[in-house]
């Protein structure tokens, strides 16, 4: 999940994934990378944007594709977007108006699992 200063999620459009709901930025770990690596890769490859703060939020067992995931709130700096190919659209969204544009809330998904801790960090703060 990709924050900004003013608490925006960088929301992904991607076809290839759904018509419907919006995600977040997600990759692949490369040979001689650690998760850490991948993830500030996959920010910068994807959005164009560089993570300055990379809270780790632990791993979710992923089942449609039987896949461990890392989580992690990447935090940045507002700018604009300049976009990989695996990207058909991207938009800064208010803290508050993600979760209607984010997959359903249900056992396993991890956006709603990382929004929540965002909120909780927030509390906390």
């Amino acid at each position: 999940m990709v924050v900004n200063e003013l608490h925006e999620i960088a929301l992904l459009k991607q076809s290839y994934i759904s018509d419907q709901y919006e995600t977040f930025v997600a990759g692949y770990i490369t040979p001689g990378e650690n998760a850490e690596e991948a993830a500030t890769r996959e920010v910068k490859e994807e959005l164009g944007l560089t993570v300055e703060n990379l809270i780790y939020e632990g791993t979710h067992w992923f089942d449609k594709r039987e896949q461990l995931m890392h989580a992690y709130i990447g935090i940045v700096k507002k700018a604009d977007f300049s976009t990989s190919s695996e990207v058909d659209g991207v938009s800064w969204v208010p803290l508050e108006d993600a979760p209607t544009r984010m997959f359903p809330d249900r056992p396993g998904n991890t956006q709603h699992i990382l929004y929540r801790k965002y909120l909780e960090l927030l509390r906390t703060k």
